[in-house]
């Protein structure tokens, strides 16, 4: 097996123009990063997700593990860094346009002093299932998260004091249950410079995603400490639009204007009523899921006569179509009567889809 033994790899090469030094054995990599003086990161050249990634590795016996997860995973290149404490933000740039900045966080969950960090994470997991993207990626209850917590001398059972946060792992990734917040308006305008730096150097592909670490992205990165873990052409495009703290950036219709700036499609604006068991049953929930998928704007709102909703979206013709269509069918408890449409528009005023109390 490999071992890429720098700060940098392949895409960091290309941004840094630096040599990554390349050991061939285990032994040979752990001399290597002693030079760092510092905790190190071991993770697989091709990871996804977080697999096989182990980071704040001090000691010989913990590289060890480390890399034999990694060989386990049968993983051919290993990725040996040093550890650089901070936030984990992901910048995507289209067009050399900022198009969103998510922060992306451990899992974790907070005490109320009577319920056991099992149980909290089954209400974390239920609050997570309302997010369209978070809820495809619940959080494994397996032995890496039984081991993380062991070095905090907590277990499943134990029970955490009121409002004590606990983080559940050392990772941030989506698929590993993380978590992501947006910080689009809160980002300072020196670091928009170094993510078109970081494209122009990978040849400009029309759209770029940034990760990196620092203290905090309202900070020029000249006055702060930072690094870049990795840059990619193809990034998750969910990750914006569907954060769990702040607002869902729709960075995959500023791809399509990029792609195609001539395309606009007609948008339209629809008001209409839906009749039968439509309340109490999941209706607005479910319609507020289907039209985020969408891209749709709108709101949805229960009326007093308790067997009615009135709705209104927004978007391109097509769509809107097929979400009428499908309003026909709703959640699994309703039942609708009928769809009458209304000439007068309630309201076009959203950048969103809300569910109105």
């Amino acid at each position: 097996m490999q071992a890429s033994s720098s700060g940098n790899y392949i895409a960091k090469e290309a941004l840094k123009n630096s040599f990554v030094q390349q050991s061939h054995s285990k032994e040979e990599a752990w001399e290597k990063v002693k030079e760092f003086n510092n905790s190190i990161v071991v993770k697989p050249l091709n990871s996804y997700g977080g697999e096989g990634v182990t980071t704040n590795i001090v000691e010989k016996v913990d590289f060890d593990k480390a890399w034999n997860l990694c060989e386990k995973l049968k993983h051919k290149t290993v990725i040996v860094e040093e550890y650089v404490e901070g936030n984990d933000y992901r910048i995507v740039v289209i067009d050399n346009k900022l198009c969103s900045v998510t922060q992306r966080v451990p899992p974790f969950i907070i005490g109320d002093g009577q319920s056991t960090i099992e149980e909290l994470i089954q209400v974390r997991q239920i609050e997570r299932s309302k997010n369209i993207y978070l809820g495809e990626h619940p959080l494994k209850l397996d032995q890496k998260l039984i081991n993380f917590l062991s070095k905090k001398n907590l277990t499943l059972n134990s029970i955490v004091n009121s409002n004590e946060k606990v983080e559940l792992l050392d990772v941030v990734n989506i698929s590993s249950g993380g978590g992501s917040i947006d910080h689009t308006d809160n980002i300072h305008p020196d670091w928009l410079d170094i993510a078109i730096r970081a494209k122009e150097a990978l040849l400009s592909p029309i759209m770029l995603g940034l990760d990196f670490m620092a203290e905090d992205i309202q900070i020029s990165p000249k006055n702060q400490k930072w690094t870049i873990i990795e840059v990619n052409a193809n990034p998750a495009l969910a990750l914006p639009q569907f954060p769990k703290y702040g607002k869902g950036r729709d960075v995959a219709s500023s791809l399509l204007d990029s792609l195609f700036p001539n395309f606009k499609p007609s948008i339209r604006t629809y008001s209409f009523t839906i009749y039968g068991i439509v309340q109490n049953v999941g209706y607005r929930s479910w319609l507020k899921t289907k039209c985020e998928l969408y891209g749709i704007d709108g709101f949805v709102q229960n009326n007093q006569d308790k067997s009615s909703i009135d709705i209104t979206i927004k978007g391109p013709k097509a769509t809107l179509q097929h979400i009428i269509q499908i309003c026909y069918d709703g959640p699994k408890d309703a039942q609708v009567e009928k769809i009458c449409f209304n000439k007068n528009i309630l309201n076009s005023n959203f950048n969103n889809f809300q569910i109105i109390e």
